[in-house]
């Protein structure tokens, strides 16, 4: 795909590597300290901030097709450290002359960095060549809609059936293009795109690029080369979707996911999954039970989940009130393409914010429960765990309140950060008295929390944080902050001294640990 906005440039990988390392005090280029408050370094006045914000602006900008090299190391990476990290997330800020209303309609691009030892690394990155991908890379013009309000020319229906009245045998050798061009036009609004940029799944020889309102997609491990259009052995044929997020049950090995189907009539239902190492479907629980009244309520209200939380007996799901297309004013809005689904959100007082218990065993004769709470966005879990016989779950969060919105803010968040930052917060489910209590934990603005994964669903300690520990800018993030669940040993890594930003944060265990940390 031809990019005008930017030219093809090396990416410099710089590995800040901190498994196990707050633990033992290890440094990093950065001094590391306890804190109990504010990070006291770096403090910016605001064209300082400007100026950084303009520099972080830069790791928005569209990518190039296709790379593959070996990045400059700079120091010594860990021995001990080796295997492949993927990413996914939107690669493009246009299609063609058509830019987009918000980077979340971007076409998904995976990068790769694989660590072998005596300090080699290869990067490699694609773009996932989805149906969507290919038809617009072959009319060279944007042709569908995004969730986020990017709209293409009005002649995209035309140049859809011409492309097809012209290219009969080359759509029929490639099975990744859409067969029957009926489906793409037999409406008046285009189609909304299906981008694969939210997150990647790896489990056992399987790489998926997930859009949690479609199929994913399964690509190559190593090449990156896009394979095919995923059912996962037909396991998603009725949801047509898989979540973004998804939780590995370090007792079973088994990966827990879900998917979201939203209906105008029967409201959400959730496909809960479970799949062994062979990706065989142990099991599928799907609520509401349309045969149980008291589920059919609790999920009559259409609402939005990125992303769960597993404990030894139970699934939980957060609804948020930051959606509403239960409001027949803002419904149709969405359905005739005055509004953008992703631009709708917002607080809506009227809709429940709740938290969903689901039992894991079919046979517990437990119920589903549903628990009021107090008002947020939630994004992000960070996990759970179960005391006193299961009666009670206890799990942290990252909340970004009711002023939460979409908004693109300073052109480097996904969100309005700096007017609803997400902050950690713990709660407490009580099963026997129906009731859901939360606490505000720490006070860094702060998403993309991460745990260590042999620790989920069980009774955790720390979680890292991608983090901004100032008290007046929220964003851009230059810290990574160790939570502490029981606030005692707190810890910041920053880079604010030297300018740096943070991305998400990844724990990487170390062989024959013993320690959570």
């Amino acid at each position: 795909m031809e990019h005008s906005s930017v030219a093809h440039q090396a990416a410099l990988f710089r590995l800040f590597t901190y498994y196990q390392h707050f633990s033992n005090g290890g440094q990093m280029g950065v001094e590391m300290k306890d804190t109990a408050g504010n990070v006291t370094g770096g403090i910016y006045n605001e064209k300082e901030f400007l100026s950084l914000v303009e520099n972080v602006k830069k790791g928005w900008g569209a990518q190039p097709p296709e790379t593959e090299y070996e990045p400059e190391v700079e120091g010594t990476i860990p021995s001990e450290l080796h295997g492949t990290l993927y990413r996914n997330g939107p690669g493009l800020l246009e299609v063609y002359g058509t830019p987009l209303e918000h980077p979340i309609d971007g076409d998904g691009y995976i990068c790769s960095l694989t660590i072998s030892g005596s300090n080699k690394t290869r990067f490699r990155s694609k773009f996932v060549k989805t149906k969507e991908y290919l038809l617009e890379e072959a009319t060279h013009s944007a042709l569908f809609r995004g969730m986020m309000g990017t709209t293409p020319p009005a002649d995209w229906k035309e140049k859809i059936i011409s492309f097809y009245n012209q290219n009969k045998q080359l759509i029929a050798n490639n099975p990744l293009f859409p067969q029957n061009p009926n489906l793409l036009i037999n409406q008046n609004l285009p189609k909304f795109k299906n981008p694969a940029n939210t997150n990647v799944y790896c489990y056992e020889n399987k790489l998926l690029a997930v859009w949690e309102s479609g199929l994913p997609y399964s690509l190559d491990p190593v090449t990156l080369e896009t394979l095919k259009q995923e059912t996962l052995n037909n396991s998603l044929l009725a949801p047509k979707s898989l979540a973004a997020h998804y939780r590995l049950d370090p007792k079973t090995g088994n990966l827990v996911t879900f998917s979201v189907k939203l209906s105008a009539s029967k409201g959400v239902s959730i496909f809960i999954h479970e799949f062994d190492i062979s990706w065989n479907l142990i099991q599928q629980r799907i609520i509401p039970n349309h045969n149980n009244q008291e589920e059919v309520e609790l999920l009559r209200d259409i609402f939005y989940a990125h992303d769960m939380l597993l404990t030894e007996n139970y699934y939980i799901f957060y609804q948020t009130p930051m959606y509403n297309l239960n409001d027949g004013e803002v419904a149709s809005h969405v359905l005739n393409g005055t509004l953008a689904p992703g631009k709708s959100m917002r607080y809506y007082p009227e809709v429940s914010s709740r938290m969903i218990v689901v039992p894991r065993s079919l046979d517990s004769g437990k119920a589903v429960v549903g628990l009021n709470t107090e008002p947020c966005m939630i994004y992000h879990h960070m996990n759970a765990f179960e005391t006193d016989n299961g009666n009670k779950i206890h799990f942290a969060s990252v909340c970004e309140d009711e002023k939460f919105t979409m908004q693109h803010q300073h052109g480097i968040e996904l969100s309005n950060t700096m007017v609803s930052p997400g902050r950690v917060y713990s709660y407490e489910i009580d099963l026997k008295n129906k009731t859901c209590k939360r606490e505000k934990t720490d006070e860094c603005s702060c998403e993309f929390p991460t745990v260590h994964p042999g620790m989920n669903g069980q009774e955790w300690r720390y979680a890292y944080l991608m983090a901004s520990d100032h008290k007046e800018w929220m964003v851009p993030y230059q810290e990574v902050v160790k939570f502490d669940r029981l606030r005692e040993k707190r810890q910041v890594w920053s880079t604010r001294e030297e300018g740096g930003v943070i991305g998400e944060p990844i724990f990487v265990p170390r062989r024959g640990g013993k320690e959570e940390d």
